[in-house]
C-alpha cells in the first residue's frame, strides 16, 4: 500500500520550477498609526517586491497601531488587529480597539469586532484564525474606572462577532504580557503564547512560551524560557521539521527547544543594513530551501529593507524595499497565502477550504494523517511534505471515506479554490490532533506537481 502510495504522492516531486517553492511575493506589512510626519509609510500595506521596484499600496489607516495581519479563513479579505486609545485627536479616527478586516479590491473596512475605547483602552495585539474559523486574540486593557478587569487575555471572537474569555494573567497567578505573537503549535493544534514577561521575583521567569488547549481551558508550559526564553517580538515562527522556534533578533538567529532550557544561538547574522527586530514568517516549509522573510522596523537613514533568511546556513539576502521611507512594522503576512482552512458547519461538521489562486482550473489531491509531521516524507528534489503516512493517509488519498471525508472536486475553480467536506457527526470526540496536506497538480509542470502548501493541523 505504501509503496503505491509514495509513489502517486512523492515521486512526483522529483523536479520543481524554483519560483513554486515560496510563496508569491506579496506581503502584507506595516501597522504604524497615522502621524503627520513624512518619513514613514503609515498603515497597513500590500508590498509587492516581486520585480526591483517594489509596489506599496495601502490598504487601510488604522485608528491607533495594528498588528496581527493574515488573511481571513476565504483567503480574500485581509484581517488585522488595533490596539485601542482614549485620545480624542483626530489623527487617531480609524479603526481601533478590536478585529478588524479589509477587502483589498474595494478597500473598505468592516469591524468584526471592537470595544469601547471611551474610558478605557482595549488594544488586540496578536490573532490566530483556529479550525472553526473564529478568531482567538492576544488582547490587552486597561479601565481607568475598573482596574479589576485590567491585564492581559486570550479571547476568542466567534463568526457572530460574540466574545469569550478563554485565558487571563489572573487564571494564571501572575503578570504576563502577551502583547507579542501568538501561533499554532504544529505538533499538537494548541495555542502557543509568547510571554514577553520577566522577573527575578519572587520566581525567575524569563519569556517563557505558554501552549494553551482553548477548548479545555488547559494551559501547560511550552518553554519555561530557561534562563532566556522566546524574545521574539512579533513573531514566533516554528520549525514544521524540528518542532523548534527559531528565528531573528537584532544581530542573531536564536532557537528555543519545549522544555527548561533557554534559548541557544544558531547564527549571527552577516550583511545587514540594520538589525532585525520588526516581523517575519517561515515562507513555504515543504520548500528545498527552506527560508524566513522579515521587514526591517523603522531605522535611519530612511530605508526600508526585506530579508531573506536561508534556514539551514542563515545567509541573509537583503531586498530594498524602500529609499526613502521608514516602516514600523508590527505585523507581517502572505497575501493570498492561507491555502488551507477549515471552518465549521455544524457538530463535528467542518466545510475544507482549499486556495491556490495562482493555480486556477488546476488539479489537486488532499490526503491526512494521525502520526504527526515527522520525520515526513523528504522529497529526490529536497521538497519536504511535513506529514507522517499511516492507515488514515491511503484512505483519505484514496478518497475510501465516504461520508467522513469529501476532499471536494479535485479541480480547483476559476478563482483557484475548492471545498471539501469532514463530517465526525457520528464518530465520538477522539481529543487528537489529525494534520493535512494537499498539492496541486498540472500535467505541464515538471513530473506534475505545480505546488505544495504547508501542512495544516487541526484537533478532532
Amino acid at each position: 500500500m505504501w509503496k503505491s502510495l509514495l509513489v502517486l504522492v512523492a515521486l512526483a516531486f522529483v523536479v520543481v520550477a524554483a519560483n513554486a517553492q515560496y510563496h508569491t511575493p506579496l506581503y502584507l506589512v506595516g501597522g504604524y498609526h497615522n502621524t503627520t510626519s513624512t518619513i514613514f509609510q503609515k498603515g497597513i500595506h500590500i508590498l509587492d517586491a516581486s520585480t526591483p521596484s517594489p509596489k506599496w499600496t495601502r490598504l487601510c489607516q488604522p485608528g491607533y497601531f495594528a498588528s496581527g495581519f493574515q488573511m481571513d479563513w476565504n483567503n480574500r479579505d485581509v484581517l488585522f488587529c488595533a490596539q485601542g486609545i482614549t485620545s480624542t485627536n483626530t489623527l487617531f479616527n480609524g479603526p481601533k480597539g478590536g478585529v478588524f478586516k479589509v477587502d483589498p479590491l474595494t478597500m473598505t473596512v468592516s469591524t468584526h469586532y471592537a470595544m469601547n475605547n471611551t474610558t478605557a483602552y482595549h488594544s488586540f495585539h496578536s490573532m490566530v484564525v483556529n479550525q472553526d474559523a473564529d478568531y482567538i486574540c492576544a488582547v490587552n486593557t486597561y479601565d481607568r474606572n475598573n482596574s479589576q478587569t485590567n491585564g492581559y487575555y486570550i479571547m476568542k471572537v466567534d463568526f457572530r462577532g460574540v466574545m469569550t474569555t478563554l485565558l487571563t494573567t489572573r487564571a494564571i497567578g501572575r503578570h504576563g504580557y502577551w502583547f507579542f505573537q501568538i501561533g499554532t503549535n504544529i505538533d499538537t493544534g494548541h495555542l502557543l503564547i509568547s510571554d514577553a514577561r520577566s522577573r527575578t521575583s519572587p520566581t525567575t521567569i524569563r519569556y517563557p512560551v505558554l501552549e494553551l488547549d482553548t477548548e479545555t481551558g488547559k494551559t501547560t508550559s511550552w518553554s519555561t524560557g530557561g534562563n532566556y526564553g522566546w524574545y521574539g517580538v512579533y513573531s514566533v515562527p516554528q520549525d514544521h521539521r524540528d518542532g523548534y522556534i527559531k528565528g531573528p533578533d537584532g544581530g542573531y538567529v536564536y532557537q528555543l527547544k519545549p522544555g527548561t532550557t533557554g534559548r541557544t544561538t544558531l547564527a549571527t547574522l552577516v550583511g545587514l543594513p540594520d538589525l532585525i527586530h520588526g516581523s517575519g514568517k517561515y515562507d513555504l516549509q515543504t520548500a528545498a530551501q527552506p527560508r524566513q522573510v522579515f521587514l526591517s522596523f523603522a531605522h535611519s537613514p530612511n530605508s526600508t529593507w526585506l530579508y531573506y533568511l536561508d534556514a539551514k546556513t542563515w545567509t541573509v539576502t537583503t531586498f530594498q524595499a524602500s529609499s526613502s521611507l521608514r516602516v514600523y512594522n508590527y505585523g507581517f503576512g502572505f497575501y493570498k497565502g492561507r491555502h488551507t482552512q477549515t471552518a465549521k458547519s455544524g457538530h463535528r461538521q467542518w466545510v475544507l477550504l482549499l486556495s491556490a489562486p495562482q493555480y486556477p482550473g488546476s488539479s489537486y489531491m488532499v490526503m491526512a494523517s494521525y502520526s504527526g509531521v515527522r520525520p515526513g516524507i523528504r522529497l529526490p528534489d529536497g521538497r519536504h511534505i511535513n506529514l507522517n503516512p499511516d492507515p488514515l493517509t491511503h484512505l483519505t488519498a484514496s478518497n475510501l471515506l465516504p461520508g467522513i471525508w469529501n476532499p471536494g472536486p479535485g479541480v480547483l475553480d476559476a478563482n483557484g479554490e475548492a471545498r471539501g467536506q469532514i463530517n465526525l457527526s457520528a464518530v465520538p470526540k477522539l481529543g487528537i490532533p489529525i494534520w493535512i496536506v494537499w498539492a496541486v497538480l498540472d500535467p505541464k509542470a515538471p513530473n506534475g506537481i505545480a505546488y505544495l502548501p504547508d501542512t495544516y493541523v487541526m484537533r478532532i
